[in-house]
């Protein structure tokens, strides 16, 4: 068990107080850039103590929480400038904030200035408090590739709506799953596990991998109409129906092609229902695995996972 009794309601998620200085950095960007809901970053935080890994003590639990929400802001960012915007330029030099041993580049006249300065904002908050972290020095790298892996599907996303022709099951799939960013959220929890075995590393990385891929069916669920509006290639719910010929690039590009209509023949061969089939069965096979891992409590996490689902399907529409 997860150690929570119920899913939230949207008004409950939609009373979550946030902390201060979280707040203090969505009214910048409130003012500043303002695409995405208030009721984003809540839900948000509403739902990230659901699968935290049990090896945090209830001392560190608020700090990760915080952290992780710190770190979605700039990922959230990122894949703005790549999916909604379009900006190559300030994609590029904002993702640079945190790599290891690059420094962006500022002042060019193809890049957002406001947006950059913006996100160099935010990184700090997150860099500075994870440096803190009692194995920051421990998972430091592992913690740099996983969120570069994250930044790349961000990439492929804009390479794919840039190039529609790249769109692809298998790209959705493989690209599209690092977007979740279940593995840095899990660098951020081990950073505070004092009492985490590092030879449960290997079986808990293979567990994640495979709750990444249902935490990325579910945001697809959630999700894939909002998508299909703004004309998003990476949701895996348009790409297959594009590579089953149920749509076409000209139509979902096609302004004059109404949304609803391309919705309901997606609706009518049942793409959603498929990938919520195939949700059931990698769970189904996560709860009979033979694993065993000393230092967490595997089946709360994986059950976190089910409950992730049900609470992103509840907020359809409102994220």
């Amino acid at each position: 068990m997860t150690g929570f009794d119920s899913i939230p309601s949207p008004s409950e998620i939609s009373e979550t107080a946030l902390p201060d200085a979280v707040t203090e950095l969505l009214d910048t960007y409130d003012e500043q850039i303002g695409q995405r809901p208030a009721y984003l970053w809540r839900w948000l935080y509403a739902v990230f103590p659901r699968y935290r890994l049990s090896s945090v003590p209830d001392r560190h639990g608020e700090t990760v929480r915080e952290q992780k929400l710190l770190l979605t802001i700039y990922y959230t960012l990122l894949d703005d400038l790549a999916d909604l915007y379009e900006d190559r330029a300030t994609f590029m030099e904002a993702r640079k904030l945190s790599m290891i041993g690059t420094e962006p580049t500022y002042g060019r006249p193809e890049i957002d200035s406001t947006y950059l300065d913006f996100t160099a904002t935010v990184w700090e908050h997150v860099d500075e408090r994870v440096r803190a972290a009692p194995r920051y020095a421990e998972f430091r790298s592992a913690f740099a590739f996983d969120r570069q892996q994250v930044i790349n599907a961000m990439h492929h996303g804009m390479l794919v709506n840039e190039m529609p022709a790249l769109a692809t099951e298998r790209g959705a799939e493989h690209y599209g799953q690092h977007n979740m960013a279940q593995f840095s959220y899990a660098d951020l929890d081990l950073m505070y596990s004092p009492a985490f075995d590092i030879d449960d590393l290997r079986p808990l990385r293979d567990v994640i991998w495979r709750c990444q891929r249902l935490a990325r069916i579910s945001n697809w669920a959630a999700t894939w109409e909002r998508e299909l509006v703004e004309g998003d290639l990476t949701s895996g719910v348009l790409v297959r129906g594009l590579s089953e010929g149920i749509l076409s690039y000209e139509e979902v590009t096609d302004p004059d092609v109404p949304d609803e209509e391309l919705a309901d023949r997606l609706r009518d061969h049942g793409i959603e229902t498929a990938l919520l089939e195939e949700w059931q069965r990698l769970y189904d096979q996560l709860t009979d695995r033979d694993v065993v891992i000393e230092s967490v409590d595997i089946d709360a996490y994986v059950t976190g996972m089910q409950e992730m689902r049900e609470i992103y399907l509840d907020n359809r529409g409102r994220i």
